[in-house]
């Protein structure tokens, strides 16, 4: 709000009086603090209203197969895969049916955009999407992936038996991981770092095209893993589990909740969601995590945060929960 004074107001002599250098100050002071107080109190007069508040609700599914992945380029572009090559989409008004390129179970699928996607399954599977159409690559192995998730062209899947491929431009290789634990998730920060999970406590760290394994002091399944950066990188896994890594070593962190953590994936340093058994979601918000309460009880495999205010998981029975605006 702009006040233009002038001498009709009543005020517009003011200036034109001989006052003291203290008067003169304070009514600069009032004149323009007035616009900001306005500000402030049109600000307050307007909150959201409640029916604009986002919610958790369920969404309608075209599939009762269960989904284990789930990966969005936008909030109208969400893919998610599951058993029996099951993979449907989102358009930002309602799910459909992709199925058909596979008959495999798919466990995973991550993209670096809307036209380069990757999944991952049963077998060694690997299919890829380039937009228009889903395809089949060629495999280095036959054992079940996993996980599948990248950085840029850089791509890597994790499975049973230790087995990581990589993908570059020029295909699919296997890598050597020096373990032989099964691996059930991994998180690419960058081309030439990342991290991955499995059982037995097993933590491999990915640096300069080396994996390695770290000290996780815990011997129990890990499931999931998340970063947002080197320094701060989440595990999640059987019983309620949560580890933290501060860029020297894993801890423990208080959980609120003992039920197994399937998934962990978060936006930013205090928006984090972890998902799990009988429907269980938890939030992290920079300080401690806590429990949301949700519509479902089935088992949660998947969690994407494709914005601050559009976040789905995904699990059995064709599940998606899905935090948006009503």
């Amino acid at each position: 709000m702009f006040f233009k004074i002038t001498p009709s107001d009543g005020m517009g002599d003011i200036f034109n009086r001989k006052r003291s250098p203290r008067l003169r100050f304070t009514l600069l002071i009032l004149i323009f603090a007035l616009p900001l107080l306005f500000t402030g109190c049109a600000e307050d007069d307007n909150p959201i209203s409640p029916e604009e508040q986002p919610v958790w609700g369920i969404d309608d599914s075209p599939t009762t197969a269960a989904l284990s992945g789930i990966w969005g380029a936008a909030d109208n572009d969400i893919h998610a895969v599951g058993d029996s090559g099951t993979i449907i989409h989102f358009d930002g008004s309602s799910w459909s049916d992709e199925s058909g390129v596979t008959s495999r179970g798919l466990g995973s699928i991550w993209g670096s955009s809307f036209d380069n996607l990757h999944a991952v399954g049963d077998s060694g599977t690997i299919i890829h999407f380039d937009g228009d159409t889903w395809s089949v690559e060629s495999s280095p192995t036959t054992e079940p992936l996993a996980a599948v998730h990248g950085c840029a062209e850089t791509v890597f899947a994790v499975g049973q038996q230790g087995v990581i491929v990589r993908h570059d431009s020029t295909g699919w290789a296997s890598i050597p991981s020096g373990t032989s634990f099964s691996l059930w998730d991994l998180f690419c920060l960058s081309p030439t770092e990342a991290f991955a999970v499995g059982s037995g406590g097993t933590i491999l760290h990915y640096q300069d095209g080396t994996w390695s394994a770290m000290t996780s002091n815990v011997s129990g399944w890990l499931v999931s893993v998340w970063g947002n950066s080197a320094s701060d990188m989440w595990v999640t896994g059987e019983l309620g589990l949560i580890l933290h890594y501060n860029g020297s070593v894993w801890s423990a962190v208080s959980s609120p909740t003992t039920s197994w953590l399937n998934a962990i994936r978060g936006r930013a340093a205090d928006d984090i969601y972890a998902v799990g058994q009988a429907g269980t979601v938890a939030h992290y918000n920079g300080k401690d995590w806590q429990i949301i309460d949700v519509e479902t009880s089935e088992r949660l495999l998947s969690v994407h945060p494709v914005s601050e205010f559009n976040v789905l998981a995904v699990g059995e029975e064709g599940t998606i929960l899905h935090y948006r605006a009503r």
